[in-house]
């Protein structure tokens, strides 16, 4: 996540990382850490946003 500042007092753009391949992407689209360290602590701990670009593509399942 990057802040950038706006003209308007204590209000901030915020671009996304967003980590992605041939089968979508993944983006974190709210970190308590990173608001925090741009001095807007806010409630939620993460919100996340996916999208998977073809039917059918199995994501997010995890085998240990």
């Amino acid at each position: 996540m990057i802040f950038h500042p706006t003209p308007i007092a204590g209000v901030r753009v915020i671009d996304l990382h967003t980590h992605g391949d041939e089968r979508g992407f993944f983006a974190r689209l709210y970190s308590a850490d990173a608001f925090a360290a741009d001095g807007a602590p806010l409630v939620p701990v993460q919100v996340n946003n996916s999208l998977t670009a073809q039917a059918g593509t199995l994501r997010g399942l995890h085998y240990q």
